[in-house]
């Protein structure tokens, strides 16, 4: 954010000049758990024989079966996804028709009603808000951002230690 002479914020501009959300329907998200808390997976170090894996908590299964069943939402098709230990990556494609080019953020309507209805879902079948408010979202622009954005998620695990969301922080859930 900048300021002008009058002290007036100016806000970053959210949208890509020129580029056609409308017809945009590859979406990358990123949701995280609220201070950095490690409750959904936990990561197994690889070597040059095993790559990393991961171990999914009881939580991270009820994220994993909530995501899984995102395929059920008309128009949502999950392409890739992780679950990371305080956050989870997802690619989806959405083919629907609400797209507005004056919307406020870079993707139409179904992808911040995906990202609630999952956040609730969870939410309400765990018994508490695990989320942190909002959500990162990348509008996939081309193939090679497409696979950029495949590559990332699958290597995502074995680069755990370097991720700018990189936590130990293992907050007990609230009883």
């Amino acid at each position: 954010m900048s300021f002008k002479k009058d002290d007036k914020p100016t806000r970053k501009m959210q949208r890509l000049q020129g580029f056609d959300y409308n017809n945009s329907r590859y979406y990358f998200l990123t949701i995280c758990v609220k201070d950095k808390r490690c409750i959904l997976s936990t990561i197994q170090p690889g070597d040059v024989i095993q790559p990393a894996s991961i171990r999914l908590s009881d939580i991270g299964n009820v994220v994993n079966s909530y995501i899984v069943s995102s395929d059920k939402i008309d128009g949502i098709t999950i392409l890739n996804y992780v679950i990371m230990p305080n956050h989870i990556h997802v690619l989806l494609q959405y083919i629907g028709n609400d797209g507005s080019s004056r919307a406020p953020t870079p993707t139409n309507a179904a992808i911040p009603h995906y990202v609630s209805t999952l956040k609730r879902l969870i939410n309400r079948r765990i018994g508490e808000n695990i989320w942190q408010r909002g959500y990162y979202d990348h509008t996939i622009r081309d193939e090679n951002d497409y696979r950029s954005v495949w590559t990332y998620i699958d290597n995502n695990p074995a680069h755990w230690a370097e991720d700018k969301y990189y936590s130990t922080s293992i907050l007990r859930r609230k009883k």
